[in-house]
């Protein structure tokens, strides 16, 4: 039974039931008796949210992740949680994997438990059906995708200026001497196509051979994706050339592949990985990184949400600069 339930078998509105919850002693003995023998009749134990009707937060928020075995992504959720912990908020964490059936089924069922705030973390949630989830369940309420873009009025957005990242990645590869340049994709999402786009403008602004066909190759996630790489990647090594991956995991089994077929890193092929989770120095050589800065990221948006929720002013959307780590791959 619920409260509203509750309400109508003790014959008073949801505002009573909330103020004998809440402040009891508000509410006429005779009254409260009724309600509080209600309770008693069904067993109700008036919860969190039950408390939270005469207020205007249930103190919950949303943090749905795609992937919380990724280091990446489960640094961002302990972030967040830490940051939510500390203004007294419970977090509900949401990992949903690839599949678009749980991510909507979450938007949903963190719309029942009428959290004040929903963060989305990485940019499988820029799809039109949980645009139209979120419009559907969440309308009004605030939410902050990191490495995401919502057209919804409440949607904020804080990322990473990935333009500005390629810029740093082809400066440092040219002043190494490196003239081709490769860019290894394993994932599809809105934020793998942005860091194609940029580097793609990046090559092609220095005058260096881009094509799409040629330079750009897009694999699924796994090492052994990224061994078969290597192979047909064979003949266009000791070419001065470097290969950048769209994340750490996929640059340390890029750095392995190309050992086991002979290459010496960095000599025939330059290395450069994205994100700087622990993955990098754990090889050898160590691989050059571009830190995307994804605990800044998550602390930004956990601040966002609570600016909102404390009525402070905020922009539609954050974006700020990585940093280029240099270490022996290149």
């Amino acid at each position: 039974m619920n409260i509203y339930e509750i309400a109508a078998e003790a014959g008073v509105s949801i505002s009573t039931i909330s103020r004998v919850i809440n402040s009891p002693e508000k509410v006429s003995p005779k009254t409260r008796k009724r309600v509080e023998d209600a309770f008693v009749r069904n067993n109700y134990v008036p919860n969190a949210l039950a408390r939270s009707l005469v207020k205007s937060s249930s103190k919950n928020v949303g943090i749905i992740s795609s992937e919380i075995r990724n280091l990446y992504y489960a640094t961002a959720a302990h972030v967040l949680e830490d940051c939510f912990f500390k203004w007294g908020y419970t977090s509900f964490l949401c990992p949903t994997g690839g599949s678009l059936g749980r991510k909507l089924e979450y938007v949903r069922i963190l719309a029942e438990k009428q959290v004040d705030g929903l963060v989305l973390v990485g940019s499988a949630f820029s799809v039109p059906e949980i645009e139209a989830s979120v419009q559907k369940y969440l309308s009004g309420t605030p939410i902050i995708a990191i490495n995401g873009w919502l057209s919804a009025a409440d949607a904020h957005t804080v990322s990473v200026d990935h333009a500005a990242g390629a810029e740093l990645i082809l400066d440092h590869l040219t002043e190494r001497g490196y003239k081709n340049i490769y860019f290894v994709c394993c994932t599809r999402n809105q934020n793998s196509a942005k860091k194609k786009e940029a580097l793609s403008s990046a090559i092609r602004r220095r005058g260096l051979p881009m094509n799409a066909q040629e330079n750009i190759f897009q694999l699924e996630p796994g090492y052994d994706a990224v061994h078969a790489f290597a192979e047909e990647f064979l003949p266009l090594a000791r070419q001065h050339s470097a290969v950048i991956f769209s994340n750490d995991i996929s640059a340390g089994y890029g750095l392995l592949a190309f050992r086991e077929l002979g290459l010496s890193v960095p000599r025939d092929v330059g290395i450069v990985g994205y994100d700087n989770i622990c993955y990098p120095n754990l090889h050898f050589p160590d691989v050059t990184v571009l830190d995307t800065k994804i605990e800044l990221l998550s602390s930004l948006a956990a601040n966002t949400l609570h600016d909102i929720f404390i009525q402070r002013d905020v922009g539609r959307g954050i974006s700020i600069p990585p940093e280029l780590i240099v270490r022996s791959s290149t």
